[in-house]
């Protein structure tokens, strides 16, 4: 089972091994940028998962958007 994190958790996880900070922050603000665009242009879509690799481990990245 997969445990759900925060970005901020797997900025943690990704600091220090095979990114440096700024790197990680630039590159998940990035993909997390992208996927609301995505989401944003596609009326009839309202979550949006990306899979990462980070040390032997994928991770999902999901954005959902909130009513209201």
């Amino acid at each position: 089972i997969m445990k759900e994190k925060t970005y901020y958790e797997v900025i943690v996880e990704m600091e220090g091994k095979q990114y440096d900070e700024l790197e990680t922050q630039l590159s998940l603000g990035s993909i997390c940028a992208g996927l609301v665009k995505q989401l944003q242009s596609d009326e009839q879509l309202n979550e949006i998962n990306y899979t990462i690799p980070i040390e032997n481990q994928l991770y999902e990245i999901s954005v959902k958007k909130k009513e209201g």
